[in-house]
C-alpha cells in the first residue's frame, strides 16, 4: 500500500549563519538524516522548527515526542549543514518512486536536523525550520540601520538551557510568522523573509520560555518500535481486516497499551489510521490505474462496494466515481 511520494525543499539564506528551510513531505514516513544533509561542517547548529501540518517525531534523551500543527521545538545538533552563506534561495521539488523512503535535498547549502532518522507517522508533513550555525553567526544581527538588534547566542541560551532541547506550543503569533515565512519562501521573496525572520527572533527574545517536555506525553524506544511494527504489518496486508484482539496477540501486548501507544504516536486510532491509509492508496489507484471501483474495493479488503464508497467519501469527501471523474476531466 503506497502513495505517490514527493518532497519539496526550499532554503533561503537570510543572515550569515542563518537559513530558513521549508519542507513538504508527502507519501513518506522515513527519512535518513545522512541523505538530507547536503554540506556538513564541524560545530553545533540550533534548529527552531514549527510544524504547520501533519505530524513529526522528535527523539530527545531516549524519549520520543510527537509534534503536530502549531508545535515548536528548539534543539542543538552536531555537524550542522552549512549555514554560512546568506542572500540565496534554493528550491527543489521531486517525485520519488520506490527506494527506501529517504529525502534528498540536492546539491546546495543547508538542510539538516538533529535526528539520525526523521520519521513522519502520517507520511506527510509541512514544517518550517530556522537553522542557526552557532560557529558562524555574528554576536548581533541588525536591520534598519542598527535600530533593531537580536543576539542569537543569548536566544539559544534562553531556550536550550544546559544544551537541552525545548518543546512547546508555538502560540498564535509565532505560528502565524512561521506560516508567513513558508509562503514567502515558496514565492521567493528574500527581502521580506529577512524582515520576518528578524520579527520571529525578536518575538522569541521577548516571550516566556516554558518548556513542555515534562508535561507532554512521550514514549520509550520499545513502545515506539512496537507500534511502528504494527503499522508496517497492517500496511503490508491491505486486503485484510485487522482487529485489536488479533494485533495484540500477534505482538504480545495488551489491547489497551496497543491502542494508547498507537494513538500517541500516530495521533489517531488504529482503525481510523488504517482506513485512512487504505482510502488514500485507493485514491492513487483511481488516479493511476484503470481498475474498476469494485476491483479497487476488493484490493483493500472491502467485499461490499457500497461500504467502500462510504469509507472513501468519509475520508476524502467525494465518492470514488466522482473522484475519478474529477481527476480525469480536470
Amino acid at each position: 500500500m503506497k502513495e505517490k511520494e514527493s518532497v519539496r525543499i526550499t532554503e533561503c539564506g537570510v543572515f550569515p549563519g542563518i537559513i530558513v528551510l521549508c519542507r513538504d513531505i508527502s507519501g513518506k514516513r522515513k527519512a535518513d538524516r545522512a541523505e538530507i544533509s547536503v554540506t556538513g561542517v564541524n560545530g553545533q547548529c540550533c534548529t527552531i522548527c514549527c510544524c504547520l501540518e501533519g505530524r513529526s517525531e522528535f527523539r530527545d534523551e531516549k524519549k520520543y515526542y510527537y509534534l503536530t500543527e502549531g508545535d515548536m521545538r528548539i534543539s542543538l545538533s552536531e555537524s550542522p549543514a552549512d549555514c554560512s552563506q546568506a542572500d540565496y534561495l534554493f528550491d527543489r521539488e521531486e517525485n520519488v518512486s520506490g527506494g527506501n523512503g529517504t529525502i534528498t535535498e540536492g546539491n546546495g547549502p543547508g538542510g539538516n536536523d538533529n535526528l539520525k532518522e526523521l520519521y513522519y507517522p502520517l507520511g506527510r508533513c509541512r514544517e518550517v525550520l530556522l537553522m542557526i550555525d552557532r560557529g558562524r553567526i555574528p554576536d548581533e544581527i541588525s536591520i534598519l540601520s542598527g535600530d533593531v538588534i537580536v543576539n542569537p547566542s543569548l536566544l539559544i541560551e534562553k531556550y536550550c538551557v544546559g544544551d537541552k532541547s525545548f518543546i512547546a506550543s508555538a502560540g498564535k503569533e509565532i505560528s502565524s510568522i512561521f506560516l508567513e515565512l513558508y509562503r514567502l519562501c515558496r514565492e521567493g521573496k528574500e527581502a521580506l523573509i529577512k524582515i520576518l525572520t528578524m520579527e520571529l527572533l525578536l518575538r522569541m527574545q521577548d516571550m516566556s520560555a516554558v518548556d513542555e517536555r515534562k508535561t507532554r506525553q512521550h514514549f520509550t524506544h520499545g513502545q515506539v518500535l512496537l507500534v511502528k511494527g504494527v503499522c508496517e504489518y497492517m500496511l503490508s496486508r491491505p486486503d485484510e481486516r485487522h482487529t485489536i484482539e488479533e494485533l495484540s496477540k500477534k505482538f504480545h501486548v495488551s489491547g489497551t497499551q496497543l491502542k494508547n501507544t498507537f494513538k500517541g504516536v500516530y495521533g489517531t486510532s488504529v482503525y481510523a489510521f488504517i482506513r485512512g491509509e487504505k482510502m488514500r492508496a485507493a485514491a492513487n489507484d483511481l488516479r493511476e490505474t484503470d481498475l474498476s471501483v469494485l476491483e479497487i474495493a476488493g484490493k483493500y479488503g472491502y467485499e461490499n462496494g457500497s461500504k467502500f464508497a462510504r469509507a472513501f467519501r468519509d475520508t476524502l469527501g467525494v465518492s470514488p466515481n466522482g473522484y475519478r471523474l474529477a481527476i480525469r476531466h480536470g
